[in-house]
């Protein structure tokens, strides 16, 4: 099949069975985050500035995955190797954090301060007898002073390791937990994710410790609480855990956090799906049409639908509560991380880590379809 002849852009809407509104998203490796209408015209796009001036690197750019649309309509974006941004309307930058090693997730509190989840490379021989990333949340004001932050070290025993889990990570060491998302609860505590343990876990904010933890999950992302209280979670697959488990398709799940049982769940699997086990990992006689083994995100809807994506496809989709897809969109534009230029090669990439779902009323200002630049 010719390129020419890939998919792409809408291939589904059934507007009668859909939350119409207003989607965010960005290819992996952009400058870029769009704003489409139901019908995949491209109705806002914020330019994202990923040059950053490093003394010892010289002027370089990095690549932005992470996006939150604020209820100012501001857009608050990660700049890889500088820090959190936030954007107005127009891309101008309107307040931003310096922290070099924040990854993956941030939230803006209802009290005006940011929450940002950083690293540090840290020794600690009591986890590893190598080096291990230490995952934080912090606190900061609009000032920039931080007011609190939380280490994921000081919480190891929280996690009530067994004796081979402790012996495996003590071995690898590294980016040994991969912490990969903050969400604030509405009792200020923060629903978390741990993606290398296969465990989503509540930290609660006034002692610091675990007070949850739910490990029946595979790689996973962007756990979030709905309004029934329950959560949901984008189950990748692929392998996690010590040691590993494997599951080789994706699912969307829906958790009780009162009894830990899954009350709803979704994937993907052709009809003569069959596995077989194999140097101990899952292999499919039929691939699963929705298998995304990295980055990934759920949105419960005010319908009840839900909204998602195959990630590392970069196929946006909404379904309804029984499994119908009533709104697909094919991510047409590519991502360059032009990084890669210093190793005589751009990294191209079409796949989209977050994507969310917006009311039209949310965003007054999107009322006229635009063409999309190229990066310049």
């Amino acid at each position: 099949m010719s390129v020419l002849e890939w998919r792409k852009g809408l291939t589904v809407y059934k507007p009668d069975k859909c939350y119409n509104g207003y989607t965010i998203y960005a290819p992996t490796e952009s400058s870029y985050v769009y704003m489409i209408d139901m019908n995949g015209e491209v109705v806002h796009i914020w330019g994202v500035n990923l040059k950053r001036d490093d003394e010892k690197e010289g002027v370089t750019l990095g690549t932005t995955y992470y996006y939150k649309y604020l209820k100012n309509h501001d857009l608050l974006v990660h700049v890889d190797g500088f820090g959190v941004q936030e954007l107005d309307w127009d891309s101008r930058v309107v307040w931003q954090h310096q922290i070099k090693h924040a990854h993956h997730d941030f939230a803006r509190l209802e009290n005006g301060n940011t929450l940002i989840l950083y690293r540090e490379l840290i020794n600690e021989p009591k986890i590893s007898e190598k080096p291990i990333y230490d995952d934080r949340f912090r606190e900061v004001t609009p000032s920039g002073e931080t007011i609190w932050e939380w280490h994921c070290a000081d919480h190891f025993e929280e996690f009530e390791f067994n004796t081979e889990a402790r012996d495996m990570i003590q071995r690898r060491g590294g980016d040994w937990a991969h912490t990969n998302t903050v969400d604030v609860l509405p009792d200020g505590n923060i629903l978390t994710c741990f993606r290398h343990l296969g465990i989503i876990g509540i930290v609660d904010r006034a002692s610091g410790k675990i007070i949850w933890k739910y490990d029946k999950l595979i790689g996973p992302h962007h756990p979030n609480m709905i309004e029934n209280g329950n959560i949901i979670v984008y189950d990748n697959g692929s392998s996690s855990g010590y040691p590993p488990k494997f599951r080789d398709y994706t699912r969307l799940v829906e958790i009780n956090p009162k009894t830990n049982q899954v009350v709803w769940e979704y994937s993907y699997l052709p009809p003569n799906w069959v596995r077989t086990h194999k140097s101990h990992h899952l292999q499919a006689r039929h691939r699963s049409q929705f298998y995304s083994r990295a980055w990934g995100s759920i949105q419960r809807l005010p319908n009840g639908n839900t909204f998602s994506l195959d990630a590392t496809g970069g196929r946006l989709f909404e379904i309804t509560p029984e499994g119908e897809i009533v709104w697909e969109f094919v991510n047409p534009y590519l991502g360059v991380n032009l990084t890669y230029w210093d190793h005589g090669a751009l990294l191209i990439n079409r796949g989209v880590y977050r994507c969310y779902r917006i009311a039209y009323e949310d965003a007054p200002k999107a009322s006229v379809h635009i063409k999309p630049m190229f990066w310049r």
